[in-house]
């Protein structure tokens, strides 16, 4: 199981900060691949909330400055508006909330003609049986196990039924599970059968972000 670090910032100089210490995690462990998960909100999906989401600084960041592969997290209505925007950012993985677009197609359209992944995230209340029909559109899919919004949130144990439940609908596909990751929660995403997590709060709220994600990775290497 995968492990990658999450970023909820509000500001240019808190992600410039970040993504340092991201790089400076995949530093001491270059054997894993380097993801790195963006959440960016405008408040109006997430009941006010917002994050930093200027997207002329990732088109600024040099090669250097951003050698990961970037999932942009897009808690806002109508991504569809804003999918080529960000694609055009050199993104990896355009993720999308369900519960915010009537345009899933199109923009599992769109990601496929720009070559990047199109995720579909399902809030705590979105059902995975009405996911299914829109899931076999997308390349992957992530059970968000907060609100959307702030980072730091329990994780709600109700959504380790909504994975155990897509993995048997789809066995290959990739379930990322994000929100309220501690070692123990990730254990219990790994036995529901997730593919990925993602850790914000757990490793750059912790003292040490390296050990903090260290810790996350031994547990996901109980599933390789």
């Amino acid at each position: 199981m995968r492990i990658i670090p999450g970023i909820n910032v509000q500001n240019t100089e808190e992600l410039l900060m970040r993504l340092k210490q991201v790089d400076d995690i995949y530093k001491a462990f270059p054997e894993d691949e380097p993801w790195v998960e963006i959440d960016v909100a405008d408040g109006g999906f997430t009941r006010g909330y917002t994050t930093w989401r200027n997207v002329n600084d990732l088109k600024l960041f040099t090669r250097e400055e951003k050698p990961f592969q970037i999932a942009m997290h897009v808690m806002m209505n109508q991504p569809e508006d804003v999918v080529e925007m960000w694609a055009a950012a050199d993104i990896k993985r355009f993720i999308f909330h369900l519960e915010t677009t009537a345009s899933v197609e199109m923009i599992t359209s769109i990601c496929q003609t720009k070559g990047i992944d199109a995720m579909i995230a399902l809030a705590p209340p979105t059902t995975a049986q009405h996911a299914i029909q829109y899931l076999k559109l997308a390349d992957s899919v992530q059970v968000l196990a907060v609100s959307p919004g702030v980072s730091g949130q329990q994780f709600q144990e109700e959504v380790l039924e909504k994975i155990k439940f897509l993995r048997l609908q789809f066995p290959n596909m990739v379930i990322e599970v994000d929100g309220g990751m501690n070692p123990e929660t990730a254990k219990k995403c790994l036995e529901a059968g997730a593919s990925q997590i993602v850790a914000t709060s757990y490793i750059f709220k912790a003292d040490d972000p390296i050990r903090a994600y260290a810790e996350l990775r031994e547990i996901g290497r109980l599933g390789n």
